[in-house]
């Protein structure tokens, strides 16, 4: 059957779209990536973020935002306005609560933006956050009146549209905050760029119902164009469109899967040329109800032109520089991780380290910009050597950001190679801190490896952010913690992270072969737009046991792991790594935020210190005490609770509720007496020991030990002390003979094999 395409001269060949929800602080790299092929095909393409317009110029606008708090006043004075869950009861006696200070919000919004836009502003920590605290607020009692569609900068509830059916029925939503913006934006955008060929890059799950909305909006509005839809979602929902033929008809013409260049390159010679779409590679035709599954071509990394990004309003970004994502390579070099769906993908080819060098060279003199985000899924440290050996040679000042994993071949001196060419941040698939799991993970990494590429990595002054998945098959509640001990023992050189919970992707190891991981796949699904895949796991915590750990985990990480720390605060990982450009990691990390107020301290200016005997500390503290003194790992943890109870003094230092440091002077065991008598010829009866001495990583070199010791002293003025220390310990030997306190002996710990001092006062 021969379809003929519909007729008619366009000034454009083909017109991208990028869809909200995304990140309006940069451009998405699948349209500049297409534009530049097709531009080199001498094909007339333009390219629109519309996530940045529904952002910029339609939702943080202060005729949006007072129209919008007009109405939800209406509707609540009225009576009309019913909350419809527990959570969007809480959202209402917020607004309820905070109504007048929304007129301000709105006044502000404005001046937000352009702190976010400033050179200058940007950078002053409490004018980011203010800012940022402005829009996230403008953005929730936005929230609260499209409940139950609630959305950030990043994210976009859709929890209620599980099917075709339900998608439609929130096409037709007053709560639709999209049928405005597009019946207002989207007819001046085709008139002004008419074209014959619409294609819309859905690559997220937050994109999906706008996107497809708006797919549906054009093919409804103008049937003289083909609708075209492709990213990475849309792959890995492509079975929902399959199933409903029919359906999806009304939605789009076509179905892009894999790489655009060569479809769109094929759809816009069909369409030219009157000639039958149904055999064009990585495509498929819905324009009748049998679609048929394309064969696949893709054009190598290595034969595609430079992404294009000139047509972009990048100053129009909500970032003081114009921030530009890259790949220099596509695939993944490892393709073994048994939870990815690249399992066993061969696929992997990397640019050229010269041609890689020129990309850089060549959009940062073309875009005036030094700031640049490497998207790769994962590049080989061999790479990185050489491509930072490049960027230095040519003397290019440019910062980057990076995905990665710790292997050991990251070795110090590449890492410092990686931190003199100008990485800042590198994101690490850490994904676990327990030895077990990691090995079904099957990373190709290890717990030791993983540490000392974090400690090299830390001490070359970047930043390292770690990625953990919670959940995994099998794993139980012990094992989940032991990944929470993990980032808190290393919190020094693992500065920030994020959790995850696991989702079981098809084409996975784990998917194809679940019963290695005794797990049960249930293939029906009541949400046929989640890439997601339901199981049950016969081993390890359930899926309520999942949720609730990780829950309290991510308050965990907020409260004590963290303290409350800045870069949480700034809500976007690229303002965290655009800090990072001008200053030094260990700044950033002391960085904390009060809470309620956003008001930005540094770490150490609100310490108090408390000092207890042993008889009046509660259990909780106890049990404080306790979880920070085994940080230290230098210690036997079994006594740890009936020594601290036992003490004669123990002090602490605290600040904002969170304790910060320890130290202890207790009255030791007489078994441990002797065995230091018999390895050293010491006699210590009558001595006092101090121990259990630790400082939260971002506190070191603030004098919070000193002060501890000091005042231990003062409450045991006329007792004897010892301490052990190791003899490498250099910071604390310091502290230790700062105060008075002489080497005595030394001898080997034969569980350690390190030598220990003892340290006596007098």
């Amino acid at each position: 059957m021969k379809i003929v395409p519909p007729q008619g001269k366009r000034d454009l060949d083909i017109l991208l779209v990028l869809p909200p929800i995304w990140s309006p602080v940069m451009p998405f790299l699948s349209l500049p990536t297409l534009t530049g092929y097709l531009r080199a095909q001498n094909i007339s393409v333009s390219q629109v973020d519309l996530s940045l317009e529904f952002f910029v110029n339609h939702v943080l606008t202060k005729p949006f935002l007072f129209r919008t708090l007009g109405k939800l006043e209406n509707e609540l004075i009225k009576g009309k306005k019913t909350a419809l869950s527990e959570e969007h009861t809480k959202m209402l006696h917020s607004f309820l609560k905070n109504e007048s200070s929304y007129h301000h919000a709105i006044e502000q919004v404005d001046n937000a933006k352009k702190t976010l836009k400033d050179k200058e502003l940007f950078f002053d920590i409490q004018l980011l956050l203010n800012a940022q605290s402005t829009l996230y607020k403008l953005l929730s009692f936005v929230s609260t009146a499209t409940y139950p569609y609630v959305f950030t900068f990043n994210t976009f509830n859709t929890a209620q549209i599980k099917n075709f059916r339900s998608l439609f029925q929130f096409f037709d939503d007053e709560k639709n905050i999209f049928k405005d913006f597009y019946q207002t934006f989207i007819p001046n955008l085709i008139a002004s760029k008419p074209s014959n060929i619409i294609g819309i890059s859905i690559c997220t799950s937050n994109q999906l119902v706008p996107g497809l909305y708006l797919a549906w909006f054009l093919k409804e509005n103008y049937k003289d164009k083909w609708i075209v839809l492709g990213g990475k979602y849309i792959e890995r929902v492509l079975d929902a469109f399959l199933n409903n033929a029919e359906l999806a008809m009304k939605i789009c013409d076509f179905i892009i899967i894999g790489d655009g260049e060569i479809p769109l390159e094929g759809l816009l010679s069909a369409f030219k040329n009157q000639k039958n779409p149904e055999n064009i590679p990585n495509t498929i035709c819905f324009l009748r109800k049998t679609p048929v599954f394309p064969r696949n071509e893709y054009v190598p990394i290595t034969q595609r032109p430079h992404p294009d990004f000139s047509d972009l309003p990048l100053k129009e970004y909500l970032s003081p520089y114009p921030l530009l994502p890259i790949r220099l390579s596509e695939g993944c070099y490892w393709g073994k991780c048994t939870f990815c769906s690249r399992y066993d993908n061969r696929r992997f080819e990397t640019l050229p380290v010269e041609e890689a060098v020129s990309l850089i060279e060549d959009l940062s003199k073309k875009h005036q910009t030094h700031v640049f985000m490497i998207n790769d899924d994962c590049l080989t440290p061999n790479y990185l050597e050489k491509f930072a050996k490049g960027i230095l040679r040519k003397g290019i000042k440019v910062n980057f950001s990076l995905w990665a994993k710790p292997v050991s071949t990251f070795t110090k001196e590449r890492l410092r190679l990686l931190s003199e060419a100008g990485f800042k941040l590198i994101r690490w698939g850490v994904e676990t801190g327990n030895e077990r799991i990691l090995k079904l993970m099957n990373k190709g990494t290890n717990i030791p490896d993983t540490i000392s590429v974090m400690r090299y990595s830390y001490e070359e002054g970047i930043w390292n952010h770690a990625m953990v998945i919670f959940g995994f098959p099998t794993e139980t509640e012990q094992e989940a913690l032991d990944t929470l001990r993990f980032l808190e023992k290393y919190s020094d050189c693992i500065q920030s992270s994020i959790f995850f919970k696991f989702s079981l992707l098809r084409h996975s190891h784990i998917y194809n072969n679940p019963q290695i991981y005794s797990i049960n796949i249930i293939e029906k699904s009541d949400n046929e737009f989640s890439f997601e895949t339901n199981f049950e796991c016969s081993l390890g915590m359930d899926k309520q046991q999942i949720d609730n750990f990780y829950n309290e985990a991510q308050g965990y990480r907020l409260k004590e792991l963290y303290g409350y720390p800045a870069w949480f605060y700034m809500r976007i990982r690229e303002y965290l790594f655009l800090y990072l450009t001008k200053h030094h990691a260990h700044a950033v990390q002391r960085w904390k935020v009060e809470p309620e107020s956003h008001k930005v301290y540094n770490a150490g200016e609100h310490v108090e210190y408390v000092f207890l005997g042993g008889e009046e500390i509660t259990d909780d503290l106890v049990e404080r005490l306790k979880k920070l003194i085994m940080l230290g790992g230098e210690v036997g943890t079994s006594w740890v609770e009936d020594n601290l109870k036992e003490a004669v003094y123990v002090g602490y230092a605290i600040e904002k509720e969170r304790i910060i440091g320890t130290m202890t002077h207790k009255r030791p065991k007489e078994k441990y007496l002797k065995y230091l008598y018999e390895k050293t010829g010491l006699d210590l009866k009558g001595y006092l020991e101090r121990g259990y001495s630790f400082v939260r990583p971002e506190y070191r070199g603030l004098g919070i030990g000193d002060k501890l010791l000091k005042g231990l002293v003062a409450k045991t003025p006329d007792e004897k002390i010892y301490v052990t220390i190791r003899l490498d310990n250099i910071p604390a030997i310091k502290l230790t003979t700062k105060n008075n306190m002489k080497l005595k002996a030394s001898f080997t710990n034969e569980k350690t094999g390190h030598l220990v001092g003892i340290f006596v006062n007098g």
